[in-house]
């Protein structure tokens, strides 16, 4: 598997991002990760992902 950074932004409070997990064979995971901050620890990560099947990986 190879994750690939795409982008990150700041929100209050925190950042989100997005990314991508290629998986050779299974096909790609997109991702979203919400983190907010509390001072300079993570207070709440939350991660949710959306499978792409192999066939409209590279569409």
């Amino acid at each position: 598997m190879t994750y690939v950074p795409d982008k990150t932004w700041p929100i209050e409070g925190g950042f989100c991002g997005r990314w991508y997990c290629d998986m050779p064979g299974a096909g790609r995971l997109r991702g979203f990760d919400l983190v907010l901050l509390s001072g300079d620890r993570i207070a709440l990560n939350e991660v949710y992902t959306h499978l792409i099947p192999e066939n409209e990986a590279n569409s």
